[in-house]
C-alpha cells in the first residue's frame, strides 16, 4: 500500500479511480501477487471507465481511491 500511496501522491485525493494495469506497470509488480495483497488490505478491483490518449472511453478494472483511502485509515488505526 505504501508504494501505491507514493505513486499516487496528491492524486490519491484528486482521482476517483485508478486502473489496475496502471498500478501494476508503474510499480513493476506481479499482477497476481498485487491483487492478492490488495485484497488482504480490503481493496477489491471493480469496473471503471477511463479515457485513453485518443479520447476513447474504455471500461477497465481498477481501484476506487475511496477504497484505497479507507484501507490506509484501517492500517493507521487498527
Amino acid at each position: 500500500m505504501a508504494s501505491v500511496v507514493d505513486y499516487l501522491g496528491e492524486d490519491l485525493d484528486a482521482r476517483t479511480f485508478v486502473p489496475t494495469r496502471e498500478l501494476i506497470v508503474a510499480l513493476k509488480v506481479d499482477p497476481t501477487t498485487f491483487g492478492r495483497e490488495m485484497g488482504e488490505l480490503g481493496c477489491a478491483p471493480r469496473p471503471g471507465r477511463v479515457t485513453d490518449s485518443g479520447g476513447q472511453v474504455r471500461q477497465v478494472r481498477g481501484y476506487s481511491t475511496a477504497d484505497l483511502r479507507a484501507a490506509i485509515e484501517r492500517y493507521r488505526d487498527p
